[in-house]
């Protein structure tokens, strides 16, 4: 058991030679970007989204969940997947269930299924593959979502269930702390290690940077009390930069999201952030954008950003998101 953990893990940082790399799924110069464990239990999607709900597992006990970053590679996410699956199934693990974007069933599969929301994990809507398999025992899981944007491929890394002694995909920290390149994992953001802070812009140009490099951007200035889905009060300055960024060019679109905290039961939660992104899709259409450059959907609780256990966190999950989804 612990040694085919080991084979996995060694593949799957691919850490090894050279050599090794062109047939793993991601290329040398991956870095960690973001490390999270826990054991408040993971949903493991083991099928596509159907109408009513995401066939899932829970599985409780630790969970490791990691994001890699790396330059976009040459030969796509197919070869990646291709790699990943060799990889996967030579370690002695059976893949259970694949697919990819549409067929895993867009929107509702990447928000239903237990993925690390934004920042911590970006996943293009229309270019994202996913993949769930499991040992003979059916007792270690692992869950890897391959996606891309603004030059990046983003990996995520879920385990559960790994044999006593597996180490993790890869250390937050350089063995050498002056070495250039490796990032660090810092309260969830990452920078690489030496470079300088991104200038600081406001307004309307911040908001694109983010929506560019991001492919989603959080309206921080849109709030919401607990079970309200009303804009009260002078129009957020977050809606305006969107708005002014949306009518310089009739060919951008955006999905409006909207997040509920986890207070409540979970049909609820969803109908009310509808609501809730439906309520910055008016305010923008007041604005002057057209409403085909608008679509508004909810999740409940199902993204969060923050943890529901203080007033501070469901607050901060109470939240509408812009996610970009065109361009010219």
């Amino acid at each position: 058991m612990r040694a085919r953990a080991a084979a996995v893990l060694a593949a799957l940082a691919v850490l090894a030679a050279p050599a090794q790399a062109a047939e793993a799924f991601l290329p040398e110069g991956a870095r960690l970007a973001h490390e999270r464990t826990g054991s408040e239990g993971w949903h493991w999607a083991r099928g596509a989204w159907e109408e009513g709900g995401l066939p899932s597992e829970r599985v409780s006990g630790p969970v490791l969940r990691q994001v890699l970053h790396c330059d976009r590679p040459t030969g796509g996410r197919e070869a990646r997947a291709a790699g990943l699956r060799a990889t996967l199934q030579e370690a002695g693990y059976v893949l259970v269930f694949e697919c990819a974007a549409r067929e895993c069933g867009g929107f509702d599969f990447r928000f239903a299924a237990d993925i690390l929301p934004e920042p911590e994990m970006h996943v293009d809507l229309s270019a994202f593959r996913y993949l769930a398999a499991e040992d003979a025992a059916g007792a270690e899981k692992v869950a890897v979502v391959l996606s891309r944007g603004s030059g990046r491929a983003y990996v995520e890394i879920s385990r559960a269930g790994l044999a006593e002694g597996a180490m993790p995909v890869a250390s937050t920290r350089s063995p050498d702390p002056g070495a250039a390149g490796p990032v660090e994992a810092i309260t969830g953001d990452v920078m690489a290690r030496g470079a300088p802070p991104p200038p600081q812009r406001g307004g309307e140009a911040a908001l694109a940077d983010t929506l560019l490099e991001r492919g989603a951007v959080v309206l921080e200035d849109v709030a919401f009390d607990v079970g309200a889905a009303s804009l009260t009060g002078a129009l957020p300055g977050d809606v305006a930069a969107l708005a002014a960024w949306l009518l310089a060019d009739p060919e951008r679109r955006v999905t409006l999201v909207g997040h509920t905290d986890a207070t409540g039961a979970l049909a609820g939660n969803v109908a009310l952030s509808r609501r809730r992104a439906d309520a910055v899709r008016d305010a923008l259409i007041t604005l002057g954008v057209p409403g085909d450059q608008l679509a508004a959907e909810g999740v409940g609780y199902l993204a969060p950003r923050a943890a529901n256990l203080t007033e501070e966190g469901r607050t901060l999950n109470r939240r509408v998101e812009a996610v970009l989804t065109s361009l010219p």
